[in-house]
């Protein structure tokens, strides 16, 4: 809300497509954060977007998707009620 990209329309549920002449669709999304955390500030940004909002809200419903998870391989007993 109120961020330059909301402004120009893009959405939540949006598929970015390219970024700067830089191809995202086969990337991950910890990739494009990256990419996108890199831009310089105030450099003028151009996204190539597409409305995908029924796909995204299928994938959030079915809680499939690209998330992190880290696996240990400790066993740990609680040594106290606490």
């Amino acid at each position: 809300e109120d961020s330059p990209a909301a402004k120009e329309g893009l959405e939540e549920g949006d598929q970015i497509l390219r970024v700067n002449n830089v191809d995202f669709t086969n990337i991950i999304r910890e990739e494009a954060v990256l990419f996108l955390l890199d831009l310089p500030k105030g450099e003028e940004v151009t996204i190539l977007a597409q409305k995908k909002k029924d796909v995204y809200r299928r994938i959030v419903e079915s809680d499939v998707g690209d998330s992190f998870y880290i696996r240990t391989h400790f066993e740990y007993e609680k040594e106290s009620p606490y």
